[in-house]
């Protein structure tokens, strides 16, 4: 089980914050059917709470996929059930507007575990100005 950097996550602006709960969404990270460490660590209380899937829903509006998990309610299977996924690490490396995202993910299914890696790049635009 992954340990969260609560300092670090005391720093994340709102932008890095709804990344953090999208991906919160994606994968457990010590979940018990209620709670889960990282949305927990975010101060979005419980998984799937509305303030989760408002954060989700106001940064990334137009994602099919986000919509997805919304829909979902970001349900996540508790830690130590017969299917469940549990984040080995998820990493944001920050670089002006550019998130490259790493993570490593654990799926466990009826005793059997396999690892999901991956990266990927979120880039966060802010309008300050509009016409």
């Amino acid at each position: 089980m992954a340990e969260i950097n609560k300092p670090d996550i005391a720093k994340l602006n709102e932008p890095l914050k709804a990344l953090a709960a999208y991906y919160s969404a994606l994968a457990g990270s010590n979940c018990d059917g209620t709670n889960c460490d990282l949305t927990s660590a975010l101060g979005l209380f419980t998984q799937g709470s509305d303030q989760q899937k408002e954060l989700i829903k106001k940064w990334l509006p137009n994602d099919k996929f986000a919509n997805k998990l919304i829909a979902q309610d970001c349900f996540q299977s508790p830690s130590g059930s017969s299917d469940f996924t549990d984040y080995n690490s998820l990493i944001f490396e920050v670089n002006k507007d550019t998130v490259i995202i790493s993570f490593s993910i654990v799926h466990y299914n009826g005793g059997k575990s396999s690892l999901q890696k991956g990266n990927e790049k979120a880039v966060i635009k802010i309008t300050i100005l509009s016409s």
